[in-house]
């Protein structure tokens, strides 16, 4: 027999030998055959079983009836013959007994061959059932052959291979289910990794688009500073008599002296004006002050 959930097709054959085409059909019609006559004998046990089930459960009860009806006869025989006078009772009293112990010997009499045909009955079936058993039991044991010799060489493999492969072969399923499992995440993991990497990279490619903006910005400032402070270098170096603009230097830088002079008489005048409010101020007041203040103002 082999291990459970172990089909014969799971193991390696040690042997390549296999029977030709048309003995493998021969077999497998004579393994229906015999699969076919086991169901039929075995519809066939089971309804001797039941009959023989009620066999047995039936003669006791059919024993009680019988005597109860012959009891039931004996006792009806004797009310209806009652004695016409002593003479007759006397001779009833010695008769009736002798009746009784004859019709009680006959009614035990049938009984026991009743039972006895039961028995003989009952044994003849037990013996067919034997018969029917020892006839199953041969078809098993030639189904048995002929399935050992369907299967090949590997029913003749010790019990230490069978177990040995069997587990061989339910670590190679949980291995393939492994490898199938951790395929299937590695393939996952692979696409949720590229689809951030896809993200980060974009970022990366804006924020590099906006440098660049930036450097070009940065760099045309640089530039245009660049050729303003070169206008301005060579504005200085030029000399002032060759300029052509060294009059109109001139004359802004006089009107920028008489500006400053300007600013700085009226910034003397704010100082004299404020002297005098902190006086004011810190004097005692009176009317002549106000109106002083007053008129200044």
């Amino acid at each position: 027999a082999y291990p459970a959930e172990l089909s014969p097709n799971d193991m390696k054959p040690s042997l390549d030998s296999r029977p030709k085409q048309k003995q493998e059909d021969s077999q497998d019609k004579k393994i229906q055959f015999l699969e076919d006559e086991l169901f039929r004998l075995t519809q066939t046990v089971l309804e001797l079983q039941s009959v023989i089930t009620n066999v047995d459960k039936n003669p006791k009860v059919t024993v009680q009836e019988d005597a109860s009806q012959r009891v039931i006869s004996w006792l009806n025989n004797l009310h209806d013959h009652p004695g016409l006078d002593s003479t007759l009772e006397e001779k009833a009293g010695n008769t009736y007994p002798l009746n009784t112990n004859d019709s009680y010997k006959s009614g035990t009499e049938s009984l026991t061959s009743e039972e006895d045909e039961i028995k003989d009955g009952l044994k003849a079936k037990i013996n067919r059932l034997e018969q029917l058993n020892g006839k199953v039991n041969d078809y098993e044991g030639q189904l048995k052959q002929l399935q050992e010799a369907a299967q090949g060489p590997t029913i003749t493999m010790p019990n230490s291979q069978l177990y040995q492969e069997y587990i061989d072969a339910k670590f190679e399923a949980l291995r393939q289910e492994m490898l199938e499992g951790f395929e299937k995440k590695m393939a996952d993991l692979k696409n949720s990794c590229e689809y951030k990497l896809t993200g980060i990279q974009q970022h990366c490619d804006d924020h590099e688009a906006n440098f660049l903006g930036l450097r070009e910005s940065v760099a045309e400032k640089e530039n245009d500073l660049r050729k303003q402070i070169q206008n301005l270098q060579n504005v200085i170096e030029t000399p002032l008599n060759h300029s052509c603009c060294s009059d109109n230097i001139r004359e802004h830088m006089n009107t920028l002296d008489k500006k400053i002079e300007k600013i700085a008489e009226a910034n003397k005048i704010l100082n004299v004006r404020i002297d005098n409010e902190i006086k004011h101020i810190t004097a005692p007041y009176s009317e002549d002050n106000f109106d002083e203040k007053w008129e200044e103002i």
